[in-house]
């Protein structure tokens, strides 16, 4: 369910509107401050095969806040 969500937010950050400051900072600051957390601790229960690709999907999610 993480890979699910962190490809989610992955898709959201690429194309928030912007048009609209404050809800993209809001977006960034939620996912920096709530979800980036949860997805460091899922890592600890991740499958070992799927580990890789939702090391790649999390640092991309890193990188677009």
């Amino acid at each position: 369910a993480f890979v699910i969500k962190v490809a989610d937010r992955l898709d959201n950050l690429r194309t928030l509107p912007s048009n609209n400051p404050a809800f993209c900072e809001k977006q960034r600051v939620e996912t920096r401050d709530v979800l980036m957390p949860l997805f460091e601790l899922a890592k600890e229960r991740m499958p070992q095969d799927l580990l890789p690709g939702y090391n790649i999907l999390v640092a991309k999610v890193r990188g677009l806040i």
